[in-house]
């Protein structure tokens, strides 16, 4: 049953670690943005409040809003707020935030495919 868990959370640790290479080399252009709008959501009652940040971006020539499908509590952009994010030259919507909000978010992806293995550890050593 243990190596059963362990080659799921194999898996699934790999596929996290292929979607951010894929991703890292989908977005390849460094592009300055300026934060327009956040959108600032609570899912349910008692959960943390979610940020989604809206772009604007110059990509080759023309002006660009990027609709961030990413919601998160892990860091909070502030309007008129410039940064840069890596964005895929095919479609400005697929982006890549740069460090260091890019390492919060690999690091709570890996953390959260690592907690499973932590519980399982946890009950094979207290039974």
């Amino acid at each position: 049953m243990y190596m059963c868990l362990f080659i799921y959370w194999l898996f699934i640790f790999c596929y996290i670690r292929k979607k951010w290479r894929e991703q890292q080399k989908r977005c390849t252009l460094r592009v300055p943005v300026k934060v327009i709008e956040v959108i600032t959501m609570r899912p349910t009652r008692g959960t943390v409040l979610l940020h989604k940040p809206i772009f604007e971006a110059c990509v080759k020539g023309s002006k660009v809003i990027i609709n961030s499908a990413v919601k998160t509590h892990l860091f909070k952009l502030e309007v008129g707020q410039e940064l840069w994010l890596f964005i895929n030259p095919d479609d400005p919507q697929d982006f890549l935030y740069e460090s260091p909000y890019k390492d919060k978010l690999m690091f709570v992806d890996k953390i959260s495919c690592a907690l499973p293995l932590i519980a399982m550890l946890m009950y094979f050593f207290m039974f």
